[in-house]
């Protein structure tokens, strides 16, 4: 290239446009090896021969003026940059036009300079104008369309509008790997965009492999040791800085670090937010003095680039007072974060994350030093903020993002409870607060999901369902392949689920935008108890981590808060450590559970010796007796439980007299005390649909024979005489006793399913009954909406224990294993196939219904759907989610109540007691009195018939919902 030089000068002369031309691409060289000092030299050499030949408002001139502010910005020269960029944009548009392609050029590149000061309001305009002209000019494919779209997505994330961005960023990379190919520059900075925007939002599972991509392209392209890959190595530090992965984050983040400090100088932006993420992988670790010594000297350099008033130095100086305030230097902490505040309120958009995190910052340094008036209306502030952010993104987000987004929130909720209960004798009045946050936090992602699914059922939009049916698709395949485990299936599955997670985004905006979406519901425990009868009360327990205020313990603590009609306020109570709560007394519950299983009449001398340490009186004790007082004298009790209290049936307990609280209250166990608020419909229909008794070694010739007799809509043929098995009057439990093994037959659940058949068909339902080879996974596949669905068959369920400790489940193959939705679900007639390993057969489901699939079922307007199964209860707990199973599939399907179990049922005693439910139910009553009345009835029945009362036989299901 200076060979060039010494021949264009030698030929043409010094002052020719040709030499300035080699002069840019020299220079262009340069700064592609991040040697900018030389490119800055030769920038300004070229600018100046092309200003003296053609004149200081040719088009050649802007060009120049460009790739000089450029490169001011790459090394953020920000103030030097503007005036260049500025010049451009008045020269090109005289001269070529106000539709040109040159100058939406210009135009895009101050507005990168805006977006990067964070002066976002004179981006947007400059961006969109630049759009325009590209779009008109270029067309929609064009590469410098995709830069306009990167650069507006830049501008969309930086104010926290993380959904705006990200199908920005998706079409910028679609349109450059069409134009450049997979392998360039462009790509790799659009990935890594794209990246940071799903670690904005906890999506690191995402964001991960699109970073060893861009860093692989970089690295391929630049060499190993450019401020590009420094980028790439720094978002990739970031990432696993706050997955805690230190010993990760910190090398890599130091290795940019020495990359940005040869080619950028010690002074650049770029290295003081790598100083600045050393400071927080420090701090994280302890490590307060490095930490310090890191962010101050970020503090210091973002000054002097963004200046005082910027959101970048706010950043910073929230950053330090963090440090501070971990060192409980609270006198220097608080200055920095009202400084930091101050701020981000002038110049960021009024929700913005960082916002939230100043406001939060506040209310936790108060807290530590006990100073509650001035923490309370920060708190309050704060989760106002927090709300906000949640009602955006779940405009757009899938399940799986909702999930990682509340994950990046898991403190707050669980401060906020600690702080409130600490006070709640200086202030009462937080035990209503703490109610209405509860109200809104519990359940939100399921809650949320479930209406996303009401909204596409009743939008009649054809495009929405259209998804609906291909995300149905998708999660079904997925969970078939989980199943059944073929070679290469979890690749397949990982590819089928992020198909999923795609299709659950486009249904999400597409809902939300056809439906005109409304914030999300804000009720108040006023409304509560507005809605409450005089002799009602209203329940909400709640399991958190303790803060006490410095720093977050290892302590668990259970509270609960009673709102009765006539009370002023909620009573909040706080009923102690879990891991007591969850030791002695639920020990204590389970093993008088346990005790029963198999019981005779006449009683081992193990089993009399434990009857007398073991019983229900303890988890009474702990649980429910210091709720009597603020209960007074109610006489129905809506029930919103947490933690283990999710997974046993309440009204088992028993007092010291030995009077279950069945007996004393009419319990209702609803997702959230908001349940009450929900008004019930009137029923549309009398329709029933009821399985049991499958063919578990049906045939794949035999389904395929079967599934000729079911329709596509709701009716079957009733089971033929030869179809039906004789009642056993056993004691079978209807779980999989031998993982992996054939399915023990369940002939008593033909009993049940008749009897109750012929229950519902004698009050004039519409019944459709499938047994036998009908009662296929298929049938409730095709259902459509029936108000009750009836479900007598084994049920699985498999915790994180048996995983860990079955060799074959915590093999290399049990990753299908770490979505809690496929560990739970039920088994249809030919699911031997699928339990034997056998490949899924086409166009057949494989008998096995998850959780997973449970969620994508037609039950929008379902009143009830009954799991006489084993286990259906259960789940992975998520304090705040409930418990991930059956129980949340088909509530996110849409069903308004869903009766379970807790453990293993036997056969025999569950035919009576559904027998019982159905006639109290189709009598008249409520179903919640009807199934209280069926347990206590059953009770006295397995008295007589074992001479003892046996909770295990009768005391296992729990119906939870309106």
């Amino acid at each position: 290239m200076k060979r060039a030089i010494e021949i264009g000068i030698k030929t043409v002369g010094p002052g020719h446009p040709g030499v300035a031309n080699i002069l840019n691409n020299l220079a262009a060289l340069y700064e592609s090896e991040a040697r900018y000092a030389d490119a800055e030299r030769y920038y300004k050499e070229a600018l100046a021969i092309h200003e003296k030949a053609l004149g200081p408002n040719d088009p050649g001139v802007a060009t120049d003026l460009n790739n000089l502010a450029l490169l001011y910005m790459k090394q953020g020269r920000y103030s030097e940059a503007e005036p260049p960029f500025q010049r451009a944009i008045a020269i090109d548009e005289k001269a070529l036009g106000s539709e040109s392609p040159g100058l939406a050029t210009d135009l895009s590149n101050l507005a990168l300079l805006y977006t990067t000061r964070g002066d976002y309001a004179k981006a947007l305009p400059l961006y969109k104008r630049a759009v325009t002209i590209d779009l008109k000019k270029l067309g929609p494919a064009h590469p410098d369309v995709a830069n306009r779209l990167h650069g507006m997505a830049g501008l969309s994330s930086g104010q926290g509008f993380y959904g705006s961005a990200e199908p920005l960023l998706k079409l910028a990379i679609s349109i450059d790997q069409k134009a450049y190919g997979p392998v360039h520059p462009a790509v790799a900075a659009e990935l890594n965009s794209l990246a940071l925007v799903y670690i904005a939002q906890g999506r690191f599972s995402e964001a991960e492999p699109l970073l060893k991509n861009a860093l692989e392209i970089d690295e391929k392209v630049f060499g190993p040791d450019h401020p590009s890959v420094a980028a790439i190595l720094l978002a990739l530090a970031s990432l696993y800085e706050s997955e805690h992965r230190y010993q990760d984050a910190e090398p890599l983040a130091k290795s940019a670090l020495v990359m940005n400090v040869k080619a950028l100088g010690k002074d650049s932006d770029v290295v003081a937010a790598n100083l600045n993420l050393l400071a927080l992988i420090y701090e994280d670790q302890n490590r307060y003095p490095d930490a310090e010594a890191f962010m101050k000297r970020s503090v210091e350099i973002t000054a002097k680039a963004f200046g005082r008033n910027s959101a970048n130095y706010a950043s910073s100086l929230n950053n330090l007072a963090i440090i501070y305030r971990r060192e409980e230097r609270y006198a220097d902490a608080e200055p920095l974060y009202k400084q930091s505040l101050a701020i981000n309120e002038k110049v960021l958009v009024p929700q913005h994350p960082a916002l939230a995190s100043n406001i939060l910052n506040l209310a936790a340094l108060y807290q530590a030093q006990d100073r509650y008036s001035d923490a309370a209306p920060y708190f309050d502030r704060g989760l106002e903020l927090i709300h906000h952010r949640f009602q955006y993104g779940f405009a757009y987000m899938s399940e799986k993002d909702r999930l990682q987004f509340l994950a990046t929130e898991q403190n707050l909720f669980p401060g906020y409870f600690s702080f409130s209960i600490a006070n709640r004798e200086r202030d009462p009045s937080v035990a209503g607060k703490m109610y209405d946050v509860i109200l809104w936090e519990k359940g939100l992602v399921g809650t949320s999901v479930s209406a996303l699914r009401a909204q596409v059922a009743a939008s009649g939009d054809p495009t929405a369902i259209q998804l609906f049916d291909q995300l149905t698709e998708k999660k079904s395949e997925s969970s078939q392949l989980a199943t059944s485990r073929p070679q290469g299936w979890a690749d397949a599955q990982a590819k089928l689920d992020a198909e999923a997670n795609e299709l659950e985004q486009q249904l999400a905006r597409r809902v939300n935008k056809v439906s005109e979406r409304k914030a999300l519901a804000s009720a108040t425990w006023k409304d509560v108890q507005k809605a409450l009868k005089p002799d009602d009360a209203a329940v909400e327990f709640v399991r958190y981590r303790y803060d006490d205020g410095k720093n977050w313990t290892n302590s668990f603590y259970y509270a609960a808060l009673v709102v009765t009609p006539r009370a002023a306020l909620p009573s909040l109570i706080l009923l102690g450590e879990a891991q007591k709560l969850e030791s002695a007394p639920l020990d204590s519950y389970r093993t008088h559970v346990a005790l029963t299983r198999g019981a005779s009449a006449v009683e081992t001398p193990e089993e009399k010796a434990a009857e007398g340490a073991a019983g229900t009186s303890a988890a009474y004790d702990a649980f429910w007796k210091p709720l009597e007082t603020a209960l007074g004298n109610s006489k129905r009790v809506y029930v919103s439980p947490d933690g283990l209290l999710n997974q046993i049936p309440l009204g088992v307990l028993a007092d010291d007299s030995g009077k279950l609280l069945l007996e004393k209250l009419d319990l209702r166990l609803v997702n959230s005390t908001n349940d009450v608020l929900r008004v019930p419909q009137s029923p549309k229909s009398k329709v029933a649909v009821l399985l049991g008794n499958p063919k578990f070694d049906l045939s794949e010739a035999e389904q395929r024979t079967a599934l000729e007799k079911i329709p596509g809509t709701k009716s079957a043929p009733q089971p033929t005489s030869a179809e039906s098995t004789p009642a056993a009057a056993t004691a079978l439990p209807r779980s999989r006793d031998v993982r992996g093994g054939p399915l023990k037959p369940l002939p008593g659940t033909q009993t049940e399913v008749d009897a109750v058949g012929a229950q519902l068909r004698a009050a004039g339902w519409e019944a459709e009954s499938y047994t036998r080879a009908s009662a296929l996974e298929e049938a409730v596949d095709r259902m459509q909406s029936p108000r009750v669905v009836h479900i007598a068959t084994h049920g699985f369920f498999l915790s994180d224990q048996e995983i860990a400790h079955d060799p074959d489940l915590n093999s290399a193959r049990s990753v299908a294993h770490e979505d809690p939705m496929l560990r739970s679900g039920l088994f249809f007639a030919g699911a031997d196939r699928a339990e034997s390993g056998a490949p899924p057969s086409s166009g057949l489901k494989d008998g096995v219904l998850t959780a997973y699939e449970a969620a994508q079922l037609n039950l929008q307007g379902t009143e009830l759907v009954v799991l006489s199964a084993c286990e259906t209860g259960l789940g992975k707990q998520s304090n705040s989610e409930g418990v991930f199973g059956l129980r949340r599939g088909l509530q996110e399907a849409g069903v308004d109540a869903i009766l379970m179990s807790m453990w293993s049922v036997p056969d025999r005693e569950t035919q009576e007691l559904m027998t019982l439910f159905y006639k109290g139910w189709l009598g008249g009553l409520d179903k919640h009195e009807a199934m209280r009345q069926a347990q206590l009835k059953e009770r006295e029945v397995v008295r007589q018939r074992f001479g003892k009362d046996l909770p295990f036989y009768w005391g296992a299901f729990v119906l939870v919902g309106r």
